[in-house]
């Protein structure tokens, strides 16, 4: 359809909403309202108490939209698809119920996952995401299952660590406190690249890293770190 499609968190009434916005140059965006759901399949959808942080990935002339949501102190990432039209309304996947969840007490995301950002890889869905066990913060991985509906952990380069792609630096490195926000896109040379938030408790700043196969990434040198 021509254009650019921006998907944003806003808050409303204290609520925290996905907004969407349009542009003809990718500079200059109008509002064009909240993002909207299939009322006969938004599912679990509708309980939720807010949501944020969209990731939108085209997908076979489908879009589809992750995002983390919250009921209660409960966070998890959702998803639901539509078509690529401006304005298009979204059927949420998996029922409307969570396509990941904390993993639970004892593992490195098992308090938290938010931040989603998705990518397509040798023709599968990957979802990029940031966890948390309240103490540390790391980024991980998962792979959409058609079958369940739900995205499955990989299993990264950190044995014991299911999900876990890239964790915090060493002790005395700019982001040794801890890293999230991931996104993720192809390289103009065919790697992943992802650029990603990360803090060593005093400074927060933007880091980048690259991989092959989505799974072991390479940091690269940041400026003034």
């Amino acid at each position: 359809s021509g254009g650019y499609t921006l998907y944003y968190e806003t808050v409303e009434d204290g609520t925290h909403l996905l907004g969407e916005a349009r542009s003809d140059d990718g500079m200059t965006f109008e509002r064009a309202g909240a993002v909207q759901f299939d009322g006969e399949a938004v599912g679990e959808l509708s309980s939720l108490d807010g949501a944020g942080g969209p990731a939108p990935l085209d997908v076979d002339g489908e879009r589809w939209l992750a995002f983390h949501g919250w009921r209660g102190a409960a966070q998890a990432i959702y998803a639901a698809a539509g078509d690529t039209s401006p304005g298009a309304t979204f059927a949420a996947l998996n029922g409307g119920g969570a396509v990941i969840e904390p993993a639970g007490e004892g593992a490195w995301d098992g308090l938290t996952v938010s931040s989603p950002s998705l990518a397509e890889i040798d023709g599968q869905v990957w979802l990029y995401y940031e966890g948390s066990d309240g103490a540390r913060a790391g980024i991980g991985a998962a792979v959409y299952d058609a079958e369940s509906g739900v995205f499955q952990r990989v299993q990264g380069p950190y044995p014991g660590e299911a999900g876990l792609v890239l964790e915090r630096g060493e002790p005395g490195d700019w982001d040794d406190a801890w890293v999230g926000s991931p996104h993720v896109f192809m390289g103009a040379d065919g790697s992943l690249e992802m650029v990603y938030a990360a803090s060593d408790s005093g400074v927060v700043r933007i880091g980048r890293a690259s991989s092959m196969d989505g799974l072991t990434w390479i940091r690269h040198e940041v400026d003034g770190a």
